[in-house]
Formats: C-alpha cells, structure tokens, sequence
C-alpha cells in the first residue's frame, strides 16, 4: 500500500464518494471547514492506495505550535474492510506526519452506546487502535455532547498520561471557536 497526502480535489471526491457514507452526519466536518483548515496548514488528510484505487484514509487536525496531532478520521474504505488493509495503511502514517510527535484518538466510549452492536463497534475499533501501537490513557472527553475515550499513539515520543488532556485541550482550543468551545468542550474527572 502506498501513503501519502491528498490534494484538495482529491479530498473533496472521497469526501462525497467515502466518507459521507463512513461516518454519520453529527460526526461530519463540513467539507468547507475541512478545505479551509487544509489550506491553512492546520489539518493533513491521507490516502492508502493499491495502485490507483483508494484502500482507506486518515484525517489529522494539526496544531504547527503543539507536539501532538489529532486523528479526525480513520476508515477502510468498503470492499476492503476485514482485509489487514487498515494495519498496513496505519504502518505506514508516521513516515507521513512530519513535526508530530504523537497522536490523540478519539474513541466514542462503549459504556455510553445506545446498543449492543453499538457498543461492539466501539469496542472492535479500541482493540484496532491498541492492536496497532495506541494506548489507553484514562482521559476522558466530553465533545459536542458525546462521551469520549482518548487513546494515544507515540509518532516520535511518549507522553505521560498526566499531560494528555492539556495536549488535547491545546488542539481543541486552537481550532474550536471560544464560544463554542466553552458550550461543548469540557474534561469529566477521572472515573465520572
């Protein structure tokens, strides 16, 4: 599999063709947020290709100013699901992250899904991220209503648990407005 950046017009194709039916619109950046946050360096999107053809995608929220970046998204692209494609594409995304020193995942957390499959979903994609380098870290999130785990991957470092959410917090503010940070941005306390 080959990786590598995404140009404008490409993002905007797969964000029609894939990631409009990968994700649910509550969880969906409009396309114009993601291309104004490309073009100002703030964001990285990725593509793993099988020759031509597009096998998964990775979308990062980069802060230049900040050591750690933030996975937005994460898919295998339909057709290759199951296949080992979205390990191979994630073996290849530190070649790719130059000036990050660690990535923040966000996870939807299983205790808080409405159902079993969903909380099965949520747990297979835990395992996914563990499987592949990524650690539990116990900060919690709570963002724009939805409860969160944070995961962390070390791209060029390890950080303390203790430093994950103010490395999370600096993302959040450097790309949420404050207004709209303040309403939907906040750190339950550890075990709440």
């Amino acid at each position: 599999m080959n990786c590598r950046p995404l140009t404008a017009k490409e993002v905007r194709a797969l964000y029609a063709r894939h990631l409009s039916r990968d994700f649910p619109p509550a969880e969906r950046k409009p396309l114009a947020a993601i291309l104004s946050l490309l073009r100002r360096g703030r964001y990285l999107c990725l593509g793993g290709f099988a020759g031509e053809e597009l096998r998964a995608y990775a979308f990062f929220t980069r802060v230049p100013e900040g050591p750690c970046w933030l996975l937005d998204y994460y898919a295998v692209c339909q057709g290759g699901r199951g296949q080992g494609a979205g390990s191979a594409f994630w073996r290849q995304l530190p070649g790719q992250l130059d000036g990050c020193q660690g990535l923040l995942i966000e996870v939807e957390d299983p205790d808080t899904a409405p159902t079993a499959q969903e909380r099965e979903t949520r747990r297979r994609r835990i395992r996914f991220y563990l499987k592949n380098g990524a650690r539990e870290t116990g900060c919690r999130c709570r963002l724009f209503g939805v409860e969160y785990r944070i995961l962390f991957f070390p791209v060029a470092r390890d950080f303390p648990d203790r430093e994950i959410p103010a490395l999370l917090d600096a993302v959040y503010r450097a790309t949420i407005p404050g207004p709209v940070y303040r309403r939907q941005v906040a750190f339950p306390p550890a075990g709440e």
